[in-house]
C-alpha cells in the first residue's frame, strides 16, 4: 500500500470538519465455543447450520480458531445498544446449545494448541501465522485461543473531538489548522485516549482461571494477580504494533 493510497483510506474514517456530532456506538463481541460433550472447539460449519436463518445471522463471523464473532450493526445510542446486545447474544446462545455447541465469553482459551487447530485457512490467515511465527508463539494463540469485546464510538470532528482528550491539546485549535494536520491529530489523539479503557480492563482477573484454594492463576499455573492475559498475548505477538500509549 502507497502511502498516497493508506492516507486516503484513514482519512475516510474520520467526520468532516462540519459533520454533525452524533453519539453512534457499534459493538464486535468474540465467544470460544465449546462441544457440550468433550469440550473440544466446535467446527465453523456446525455453528452456521445451527445460526442459519437467525435475524443476526448477517452479523455473524468468525475468528482464526473457530470463535464466534458477532459484529451488530452501528446503535444511534448506548441505551439501545445495551437493550438489544443482550438479547442478542442470548438467542445466539440458545441457537447454537441446539446442536450441542456452548460459548464462552472467556479472553483466552485454556485448551492446549494442539486441541485448538486453525480453522480458517484463507490467504489472509495463513500469511498471518507466517507472520506471527516469525516473532514467536504466542501469534498463534492469539489468533486461534483469545476473544474479545470491542467498542467503538464515534469520533466527533473538529475541535469537539479534541476536548475529550486530556493530552494537552484540549480546547486548542489543531497545529497547522489544514483538514489532513486535524485527520492526523485525531488519529494520535484517539490512541492516546486508548490507555484508560484498557488500563481499567487489566484491573480484573478476566483471563485466569480458578482452581479451589489456590487462588488465580495464569494459563500456565503460575500466580499471575490481576494482569490481561490477552493483552499479554496480543503484546507477544506483535509487540511493535500493539504498543500502547
Amino acid at each position: 500500500m502507497t502511502d498516497h493510497l493508506l492516507q486516503r483510506n484513514v482519512s475516510a474514517l474520520f467526520p468532516r470538519r462540519h459533520a454533525p456530532r452524533t453519539p453512534g456506538v457499534g459493538i464486535e463481541q468474540e465467544l470460544l465455543t465449546r462441544d457440550a460433550v468433550d469440550g473440544r472447539p466446535a467446527r465453523i460449519d456446525r455453528v452456521r447450520r445451527a445460526i442459519a436463518g437467525s435475524s443476526y445471522e448477517r452479523w455473524t463471523g468468525f475468528e482464526p480458531g473457530g470463535q464466534v464473532e458477532l459484529s451488530l450493526p452501528c446503535f444511534s445510542s448506548v441505551a439501545g445498544l445495551a437493550q438489544a446486545w443482550p438479547r442478542i447474544i442470548a438467542q445466539l446462545r440458545e441457537d447454537v446449545a441446539r446442536v450441542g455447541v456452548l460459548l464462552d465469553a472467556d479472553p483466552v482459551d485454556t485448551r492446549s494448541p494442539d486441541e485448538v487447530p486453525l480453522q480458517l485457512e484463507s490467504p489472509r490467515y495463513l500469511g498471518m501465522q507466517r507472520h506471527f511465527d516469525r516473532i514467536g508463539p504466542a501469534g498463534r494463540r492469539m489468533m486461534r485461543r483469545t476473544a474479545s469485546t470491542q467498542v467503538c464510538l464515534d469520533w466527533w470532528p473538529g475541535r469537539a473531538g479534541l476536548e475529550a482528550v486530556a493530552a494537552g491539546e484540549s480546547g486548542r485549535a489543531v497545529p497547522g489548522g489544514s483538514l489532513r494536520a486535524e485527520q492526523r491529530h485525531r488519529f494520535t489523539a484517539g490512541h492516546v485516549a486508548g490507555g484508560g479503557p484498557r488500563a481499567h480492563g487489566v484491573r480484573r482477573p478476566a483471563a485466569s482461571w480458578r482452581r479451589p484454594g489456590r487462588g488465580v492463576r495464569g494459563l500456565r499455573g503460575r500466580r499471575r494477580g490481576l494482569r490481561d492475559a490477552r493483552a499479554r498475548r496480543a503484546r507477544g505477538a506483535d509487540h511493535v504494533r500493539d504498543l500502547g500509549p
